[in-house]
C-alpha cells in the first residue's frame, strides 16, 4: 500500500531535530503524518495533519493519539492493539472511522511504524493517516450495487445496441439455467420465444432510436432446458456524455406462476360465475350500494319463488315481513355490513307466495381496488328444516333432562381431566350439594381424600381399558342406615359416564328370595316335589336340586335339556309326554300327566307332572313352568288298595250273599220247624178247646194259650217275609216293595207310593240284584221314618237302557251332604249293596228340600 511505504520512508528518516525533515512533513498536506512516543503521545504534527484532523499542533502535542478515535474504539481497547501490534511486528496498517475537532468522523488508511534507537529499543512510532471517505462512499456504492445486482430477486440484463448479453445477475441466470459464460454468447433474439421476438425488437429498436426511454411488456423467453417462461421486461438505456446509448439495462420479473394464476382466477371467475348460478340450495345474489338488487342465482328463485326478472333493481327488503320493514331491519342490516364489513342474522323471510321461512341471512360489503363501497353480496338459506330439528333437539335435550333429574338413578359425567361437566338432581341430592359446588371441580375438591381416591382409580380403569366397569358401593342415607348402590361407569368420547342405581331393596329382595328358594328346596324335598323351568326359544331348561334327585341323576353331571329329558322317559311313553308337552305350547295351555321314567340303573319310576305356559303380550308362549312329584309308592299303594276294593268288593258280595243265604236259612227254618210245629201245636189247642168239659177257667186259659199261638205265627210270618219276601221270588221286585209299602204305611202313618215303569225289566233282573234293591229301598224307608220327618215317599222303578233303576223321594227335611258323617243312615250299606250287585248309589238332597236315593243295577 502506498501509505505504507511512505510511513516506512518517514520512519527510516525520522528525526524531529532534523530540520529537512521537518520542513518535509510539514510541507505536506494529503497525509496527516505525525510522530508518537513510546507512550503514543504526539509528539510532532504536521499541515496535513491540522487540514485532516482540525487540530493545530499546540492543540495535540502531548495529548495520546487515541483521542482520534471514536468513543466506541477507545473503549474496545483498539488504539493500545494497534501500538502492540506496530511494536511487535514493526509495523500496523488498517481502515476505520477517526473522529476531527469538531466531532464529525471521518474514513481514514493508518499506518504506523515503530521507530528503534541504535540500541534496538523502541523510541516511539510514526504515524501516518490519509483522509478516505470520499473513496470508502465510492466503494460502498460499488458494493452495494454489486450486492443488490447479484442479489435482486428479479432478473437483471444488460446488452449491448448490437442485443448481445454483456452480463446479468445471478436470479436471471438461474430462472433460464444459463452460467454467465453461456449467456455472454448470445442474444436477445436467442432467448425470446420465436411468437414474441417482432414485438420484443420493435421495443429494443424504438429505445434505441430514443423514440422512448423506457419500454415495459411480457414476453416468453426460452429456457436452456428447453421450458417456456413468461417474464415482465423494463427496459431502458444508458449512454455516455456524448449522448450515445452504450448498453440497455433490463430488468426481468418470472410471472409464469402469475400468469397462471391470473388464468386459473379466470377459470375460478368462470367456474365461480357457473357455480353462484348453478347452486340451489343458498340463495346468491348482488346489491347495489342503495339495497338494490343486482343479480339473481337459481337458488334463490328456488327459496324466494321469484323469477330473476321480477326482482332486479328492486329493494331487497321486500323479502323482510312487514314488521321487520317497519322496524327497520333492511335498512340496519346495510348499514352493519358498510361499517363492519358483515352483516349476518337469522330471522323469518317472505317468499313471493306470501309463505314464511326461517333464513340464516350474510351480507358482506364488496369494495373495489381503492376500498370504495360498489355493492354487497347477499347470501340467504333456507333453514326451515333444521330450526324445526333444533327445535325437536331442545325438546329432546328437554326430556333427557327432565328423565334424568327424575331418574331415581344418580347420573354425572367427567371429562378426561377427571371434571364434572354433568351432573343430575339425583346426584346432587345424594350427596347434598348444588350444581356451582359439583360443576368444573374434580372429585378431591368435593369429596373425602379415601372416597376421591376410590372414585378416580374407577376413571383409570374405564379410561385405560375403553371398557364399562360395574361395582357395588356403600353408602349411608341421611337417616344413617346402610345403603347399597349399583355403579356403572363407561367411557364416552371426550371422558366417563356415571349411572348409580340403588339396590338396597332389590338385595334385599334377593336375599329373602334366596331364602325363600333354600325354603323352597326344603320343602320340595320334604314333599318330594321337583320343578323345572324351559325355554323354547333358547331351549335352556333348569331343573330344581329335587328333580335331579327324582331322576336320579348328579348336578355335576347331567345337563337338563328337552332332548335329555325325553331319552328318560319310559319308552312306552315318550311319544304322548312329547305330544302332550307340544300341544301345551301350541294351544298356550297348562297341561297334566301321568309318565315313567328310567332311572340310569334302570329302575323305572312313576311321576305326575303339572305343566303351566307364561305367554308374552301378543300371546306367544316364552316359557313353560312345571313341577313334578313321584307317584310309584303312590302307584303300588293305589294298586294295593284297588285290589283290597277288589277283595272288599267280592267278599262284601259274598257277605251279601251269605246274609241273604242265611236269612233264607232262617226263614226256612222257621217255616219248616218253628212254624209248623206252631201250627201243629194251635191245631191241637183248637181240638182240646172243643172239649165241652173243660172247666171255664181251664177254656179260658186255652183261648189265651190259641191267642198266643197265632200271634206267634204271625210274628213269624213277619220276620220270614222280612228276612225273604215270598213275593219277590214269585211276582217280583214290583210286588214285593208294593206288599212292603203298605205294610210300612200301615205300621208308620207314613203315605208310601210304588210306581214300577219296568215291570217286565225288573222280572230279568238277576235275584241278587233284585234282593239289593230291595233292601235298598227297605233301609231308604227305614232311614225316612227314623230321620226325614216325610209325610209321603214315592218309590219308581224304571229302565234306563240295559239298567234298572231305584228312586225312593220323600217330601222331608233333607240334609246338607257335604257335612254328612260318612257311615250315617246306612248310606254305607245301601252303596256297598249297590256296587256288590254292580251297579252304584247316590243321594240327591239339599236342607229343606227332601232326600232322593237313586240306585241303578246292569240288568
Amino acid at each position: 500500500m502506498e501509505i505504507t511505504r511512505i510511513a516506512d520512508r518517514i520512519a527510516r528518516g525520522a528525526d524531529p531535530a532534523d530540520e529537512q525533515f521537518r520542513l518535509l512533513v510539514s510541507s505536506v498536506t494529503d497525509y496527516a503524518i505525525y510522530l508518537l512516543d513510546a507512550a503514543g503521545r504526539v509528539s510532532s504534527w504536521n499541515a496535513g495533519a491540522e487540514r485532516i484532523k482540525g487540530y493545530r499542533a499546540g492543540e495535540v502535542i502531548g495529548r495520546h493519539f487515541s483521542i482520534f478515535y471514536p468513543a466506541e474504539d477507545r473503549a474496545a481497547g483498539k488504539p493500545e492493539r494497534a501500538l502492540a501490534q506496530a511494536a511487535r511486528e514493526g509495523r500496523f496498517a488498517g481502515e476505520g472511522w477517526r473522529v476531527r475537532k469538531d466531532g464529525s468522523r471521518f474514513w481514514a488508511e493508518v499506518a504506523i511504524t515503530a521507530l528503534y534507537g541504535p540500541d534496538g529499543a523502541l523510541k516511539g512510532y510514526a504515524k501516518v493517516t490519509r483522509d478516505m471517505t470520499a473513496r470508502h462512499a465510492e466503494r460502498e456504492r460499488q458494493q452495494l450495487f454489486a450486492v443488490t445486482f447479484d442479489n435482486a430477486p428479479n432478473g437483471i440484463t444488460i446488452a449491448d445496441p448490437a442485443g448481445r448479453y454483456l452480463g446479468a445477475n445471478a436470479s436471471f441466470l438461474r430462472t433460464l439455467g444459463y452460467t454467465e459464460e453461456e449467456l455472454r454468447a448470445k442474444t436477445i433474439v436467442d432467448l425470446t420465444h420465436p411468437e414474441d421476438v417482432a414485438e420484443s425488437w420493435r421495443a429494443f429498436e424504438a429505445i434505441l432510436s430514443g423514440a422512448a426511454d423506457r419500454a415495459e411488456f411480457d414476453k416468453r423467453y426460452l429456457r436452456k432446458d428447453g421450458g417456456v417462461i413468461w417474464m415482465h421486461i423494463s427496459v431502458t438505456r444508458i449512454v455516455d456524455g456524448q449522448g450515445r446509448v452504450t448498453s440497455l439495462v433490463a430488468q426481468a420479473d418470472d410471472i409464469t406462476e402469475r400468469r397462471a394464476a391470473d388464468a386459473r382466477l379466470r377459470e375460478s371467475e368462470r367456474r365461480f360465475r357457473l357455480l353462484v348460478q348453478g347452486v340451489t340450495d343458498y340463495a346468491i345474489y348482488m346489491l347495489t350500494p342503495q339495497g338494490e338488487i343486482s343479480s339473481w342465482n337459481a337458488g334463490a328463485e328456488r327459496i324466494k319463488g321469484y323469477a330473476e326478472n321480477e326482482v332486479l333493481g328492486r329493494h331487497f327488503a321486500l323479502f323482510f315481513t312487514a314488521e321487520d320493514r317497519a322496524a327497520g331491519r333492511p335498512e340496519r342490516a346495510l348499514e352493519t355490513a358498510r361499517s363492519t364489513g358483515r352483516f349476518a342474522d337469522e330471522g323469518w323471510r317472505l317468499r313471493k307466495d306470501g309463505s314464511r321461512f326461517w333464513a340464516l341471512a350474510v351480507i358482506d360489503a364488496v369494495h373495489d381496488e381503492t376500498g370504495a363501497l360498489v355493492g354487497f353480496a347477499k347470501i340467504t338459506r333456507d333453514l326451515t328444516a333444521r330450526r324445526a330439528a333444533e327445535e325437536q333437539v331442545r325438546q329432546s335435550q328437554a326430556r333427557l333432562q327432565a328423565f334424568t333429574d327424575n331418574s331415581p338413578a344418580i347420573m354425572c359425567f367427567k371429562d378426561r381431566d377427571s371434571r364434572y361437566r354433568f351432573a343430575n338432581a339425583g346426584f346432587l341430592e345424594r350427596y347434598a350439594l348444588r350444581e356451582e359446588q359439583v360443576i368444573g371441580r374434580s372429585d378431591a375438591e368435593i369429596f373425602p381424600r379415601r372416597q376421591a381416591l376410590a372414585r378416580a382409580a374407577h376413571d383409570l380403569e374405564v379410561l385405560t381399558r375403553g371398557e364399562t366397569v360395574q361395582f357395588e358401593e356403600r353408602w349411608r342415607d341421611g337417616g344413617g342406615a346402610q345403603r347399597v348402590s349399583l355403579v356403572v361407569k363407561f367411557p364416552v368420547a371426550d371422558g366417563v359416564g356415571m349411572i348409580a342405581s340403588d339396590i338396597t331393596d332389590r338385595r334385599l329382595a334377593e336375599q329373602a328370595l334366596g331364602e325363600q328358594r333354600a325354603l323352597l328346596a326344603e320343602a320340595q324335598k320334604v314333599a318330594g316335589v321337583g320343578s323345572w323351568e324351559w325355554d323354547p326359544e333358547s331351549g335352556r331348561v333348569a331343573w330344581s336340586d329335587e328333580l335331579y334327585r327324582i331322576y336320579g341323576v348328579a348336578r355335576e353331571s347331567f345337563q337338563p335339556s328337552f332332548e335329555n329329558y325325553l331319552e328318560r322317559v319310559h319308552p312306552e311313553d315318550r311319544q304322548n309326554s312329547g305330544a302332550m308337552m307340544a300341544r301345551a305350547l301350541m294351544d298356550g295351555r297348562g297341561f297334566s300327566m301321568q309318565e315313567r321314567i328310567v332311572r340310569p340303573g334302570g329302575e323305572v319310576r312313576y311321576l305326575r307332572s303339572q305343566g303351566e305356559v307364561a305367554r308374552n303380550e301378543r300371546g306367544k308362549p316364552i316359557k313353560v313352568f312345571g313341577a313334578c312329584i313321584d307317584v310309584t309308592e303312590q302307584r303300588h299303594s293305589e294298586r294295593a288298595l284297588r285290589q283290597a276294593a277288589q277283595d272288599l268288593h267280592g267278599l262284601t258280595r259274598r257277605l251279601v250273599q251269605a246274609e241273604e243265604a242265611e236269612r233264607r236259612r232262617i226263614a226256612g227254618e222257621l217255616h219248616d220247624r218253628v212254624g209248623q210245629q206252631l201250627s201243629a201245636l194251635n191245631i191241637n189247642l183248637d181240638l182240646i178247646s172243643r172239649d165241652a168239659s173243660l172247666a171255664p177257667a181251664t177254656r179260658k186259659r186255652l183261648e189265651d194259650s190259641i191267642g198266643l199261638v197265632d200271634g206267634t205265627l204271625q210274628s213269624i210270618e213277619s220276620v220270614m217275609a222280612e228276612l225273604r219276601p215270598p213275593l219277590l221270588d214269585e211276582y217280583g221286585l214290583g210286588a214285593a216293595l208294593g206288599w212292603h209299602a203298605e205294610e210300612f204305611s200301615r205300621r208308620t202313618g207314613i203315605e208310601v207310593s210304588v210306581e214300577d215303569a219296568a215291570h217286565e225289566a225288573a222280572r230279568e233282573l238277576r235275584v241278587e240284584a233284585a234282593l239289593a234293591l230291595f233292601r235298598i229301598a227297605q233301609e231308604a224307608l227305614n232311614n225316612v221314618l227314623k230321620h226325614a220327618r216325610a209325610r209321603n215317599v214315592n218309590i219308581e222303578i224304571s229302565r234306563v237302557e240295559n239298567q234298572v233303576m231305584l228312586a225312593v223321594r220323600d217330601d222331608g227335611q233333607g240334609f246338607d251332604a257335604s257335612r254328612a258323617r260318612r257311615g250315617r243312615w246306612g248310606m254305607t250299606t245301601m252303596r256297598e249293596r249297590a256296587e256288590a250287585a254292580g251297579g252304584s248309589l247316590k243321594v240327591e238332597t239339599a236342607p229343606g228340600q227332601g232326600t232322593r236315593v237313586v240306585a241303578t243295577l246292569p240288568l
